[in-house]
C-alpha cells in the first residue's frame, strides 16, 4: 500500500508517461490544445484509478496476481525491451512476485542468459542448449559424471569445467564455493523444471553472487548454515 491507502499498480511499470506529459501544455498551444491535453490527463487519472481498485478488488477476493500477470506480459511482449525496459522488469520483479509461467524466462532475460529482444530468444535459447550438451558430453567422455551422477552435481561439475576449476578427480573434497553451488542448485533445481534452463540460471546467478558480493560471501554462507541448523 501506499500513502493515502492506494494499492501499489504494477501497471504503472508499463504505462507510458503521457499522463506525466498531459500535466502542462506546451507554451503557445490554443485554447482547444490546452483542453485536450487537460482532458487525455483527466482520462488516464480515471484509467490508473480503475486499475488500482480492480487490483485492490481481485486481492480482496482472493485472486493475487491478476494485474501483476498482465502488466508482466506487456513488458515482455514489448519489442523495444531495451535496458530501459530491462531496469522496468527488475524494478517488476523486486516489487511483485513472479507469476510461475514467467519465472523462468524472466531471471534468463535479467541475467542476461536471453538478449531483451524476444525475437530472438529462440536462436539463442538454441545455442545455450547445444553449449550444455557439449559440456555434458565431454563429462561423460572423461567419466567425470554418469547417469547415476545427481543433477546437482551434473550442474557442478559442468560449472567447474566451463570456468577451467574441474578437479583431477571426483574424489576430491568440495571446496566451500562448491558447497555455495550445489545449494543453489538445490534450490533452483525445484523450481525449473527445464535442466538446460536450470543450469544456465544456476550459472549466472552464481557469476553474479561472485562478481558482486564476494566480500560478503563466506558470512553468507555461515548464516545460511546457521539457518539451517534451526
Amino acid at each position: 500500500m501506499v500513502a493515502g491507502g492506494r494499492s501499489e499498480d504494477p501497471g504503472s511499470l508499463v504505462v507510458s508517461t503521457e499522463k506525466d506529459n498531459c500535466k502542462r501544455a506546451t507554451p503557445g498551444a490554443t485554447r482547444t490544445e490546452v483542453e485536450g491535453t487537460r482532458l487525455s490527463a483527466k482520462c488516464n487519472m480515471t484509467e490508473d484509478s480503475q486499475r488500482n481498485f480492480r487490483s485492490v478488488y481481485y486481492e480482496k477476493v482472493g485472486f493475487r496476481g491478476v494485474e501483476e500477470k498482465k502488466s508482466l506480459e506487456i513488458l515482455l511482449k514489448d519489442d523495444r525491451l531495451g535496458e530501459f525496459h530491462i531496469e522496468k522488469l527488475c524494478t517488476f520483479s523486486q516489487r511483485f512476485p513472479l507469476p510461475s509461467m514467467y519465472r523462468a524466462l524472466v531471471w534468463k532475460v535479467l541475467l542476461g542468459i536471453l538478449p531483451p529482444h524476444h525475437e530472438s530468444h529462440a536462436q539463442v535459447m538454441m545455442y545455450r542448449k547445444e553449449q550444455y550438451s557439449d559440456v555434458l558430453h565431454a563429462l561423460n567422455v572423461v567419466r567425470f559424471v554418469s547417469n547415476a551422477t545427481p543433477q546437482v552435481e551434473v550442474y557442478l561439475r559442468m560449472y567447474q569445467l566451463e570456468s577451467g576449476k574441474l578437479p583431477r578427480s571426483s574424489s576430491f573434497p568440495l571446496e566451500t564455493e562448491d558447497e555455495v553451488f550445489l545449494a543453489i542448485a538445490k534450490a533452483m533445481e525445484e523450481m525449473v523444471e527445464d535442466s538446460v534452463d536450470c543450469y544456465w540460471i544456476i550459472r549466472c546467478f552464481v557469476n553474479q553472487l561472485n562478481n558482486k558480493y564476494r566480500e560478503a560471501l563466506p558470512q553468507l554462507v555461515r548464516d545460511a548454515l546457521l539457518a539451517a541448523q534451526w
